[in-house]
């Protein structure tokens, strides 16, 4: 009999529901529409800060390609070589915004803004308007004014000007603005109750007109500032009802599962404020990192429409990477390091712990002779495996086999005497401790094993 894979992390066991976990593996599609499951990309270290990372971005074809970090420490820019060079400090804040134009860089830690024009990094006059969120959209910098409904434009190419006259505010519904997020050529406020997008104005009068606004604004808000992230054409943010949304334009879906509202309503407001999200690609598909502090990391495949819990060690995995100059930089804000993801099985030479599950199920009593995974690793290395019958609120031991293959295309894993399943089933969980990169292709029971 063969078992379905798990293809997706969806742990409710407390509340008597399944306990399917997939973690630190990705889903690749197969020609028969059955899928395997591989092991994630890693990550080797790129370049060492002395303190902590707030923030990072980069934008491809300008400053050389060249990566902007924010530390407590200030702003620091990398080259794809390695070579760093520090800009300047700046001031004290444990989130931070970048916005990366063609010919400047401008940084907010709130309520302060820098501007960086690749000679000086100098403080920004706002007109003593305290700035909570920094963007860029068609050659204009954008700044939002903190706790409200109204944002700035600068002028064209120069974010060190911000004439009083250039901002708008949210008259189709009037919510605090708490994130902003450029689509394209589309600037879209996330507000605290409802998003709006605004657009370019053909053949504005003045620069005061140059924003218009697009469409109606849609009743959903943004509950986590920094979970919002961007990828071609796509935003994906933390709404206020809990939800996770993605949204093409302004027609916002929710695509969290109800698991993944079950940890977000975990988090208190100190730690929903700390929430980030970013987007990268892996295996040719775009995925949507989601960090819950104290809680986990949760990635969204976008193509397939599936959430897996990714970790480091016994830590979270990254809060904020990009996609530049054809490599994805990641780093976390308890970590000072700058990390590159890589085709190996750990991340800065630790070993991260690979679980995928398959369930069986069964009408009535059966007797489990042999259980049999199907696949290879790299290296030799020790499959464990343990099972729950009333959905993950008690597992027997672990027992490990080994699996390996690495001059030949497929290996088994094999566990004999399973003993008795009763109905409705059993889950098997199957966890990898050591650092080798595996493809599972299947997992079967009370089938002749094939070499």
């Amino acid at each position: 009999m063969k078992l379905s894979l798990v293809t997706e992390t969806y742990n409710q066991a407390i509340q008597g529901s399944r306990s399917l976990n997939l973690e630190n593996m990705v889903i690749v599609e197969q020609p028969d529409k059955t899928s395997r499951l591989q092991t994630r990309l890693g990550s080797k270290p790129f370049y060492g800060l002395n303190q902590n990372i707030i923030a990072m971005n980069g934008r491809d074809g300008t400053f050389g390609g060249d990566l902007f970090v924010v530390t407590k420490d200030g702003l620091y820019r990398i080259a794809k070589s390695g070579v760093s060079t520090k800009l300047g400090s700046l001031g004290a804040g444990n989130n931070a915004s970048i916005a990366v134009g063609r010919q400047e860089v401008l940084v907010c830690i709130p309520p302060n803004v820098w501007s960086y024009d690749g000679t000086s990094l100098v403080s920004v006059n706002m007109n003593d308007t305290d700035v909570s969120w920094v963007e860029h959209v068609n050659q204009r910098f954008i700044a939002v004014k903190a706790n409200s409904d109204r944002f700035y434009w600068s002028d064209l190419l120069n974010g060190r000007a911000w004439p009083e006259l250039n901002f708008m505010t949210a008259e189709g519904a009037a919510d605090n603005i708490v994130s902003i997020v450029s689509l394209g050529s589309l600037l879209i406020t996330l507000g605290s109750s409802t998003a709006e997008a605004y657009a370019n104005t053909v053949q504005p009068n003045s620069a005061s007109e140059a924003f218009t606004r697009y469409g109606n604004p849609v009743e959903i808000g943004c509950k986590a500032a920094y979970s919002a992230a961007k990828a071609r054409g796509t935003v994906m943010w933390v709404a206020n009802n809990g939800a996770v949304y993605r949204s093409s334009g302004m027609e916002p879906r929710r695509v969290s599962t109800s698991f993944i509202e079950q940890e977000i309503t975990r988090l208190s407001d100190k730690q929903l404020a700390e929430v980030k999200g970013f987007m990268v690609p892996e295996r040719g598909r775009w995925m949507y990192v989601l960090n819950l502090p104290s809680v986990g990391t949760y990635v969204y495949d976008m193509n397939l429409e599936k959430w897996s819990k990714r970790s480091s060690g016994s830590k979270q995995w990254a809060d904020m990477g990009l996609l530049l100059g054809g490599q994805n930089y990641i780093a976390s804000s308890f970590q000072d390091e700058v990390s590159i993801q890589a085709e190996i099985g750990s991340d800065a030479g630790k070993p991260f712990k690979q679980v995928f599950s398959a369930t069986l199920s069964v009408s009535r009593p059966a007797i489990v002779r042999e259980i049999i995974v199907d696949g290879w690793a790299n290296a030799k290395c020790g499959v464990y495996m343990k099972w729950t019958e009333n959905n993950g609120r008690t597992w027997s031991d672990e027992v490990k086999r080994n699996i390996s293959s690495p001059d030949a295309e497929r290996d088994n894993a094999v566990w004999r005497r399973g003993g008795t399943v009763r109905a409705p089933g059993r889950t098997l969980e199957f966890t990898i401790y050591e650092p080798v990169q595996v493809n599972i292709f299947g997992v079967r029971v009370n089938e002749p094993v094939r070499r």
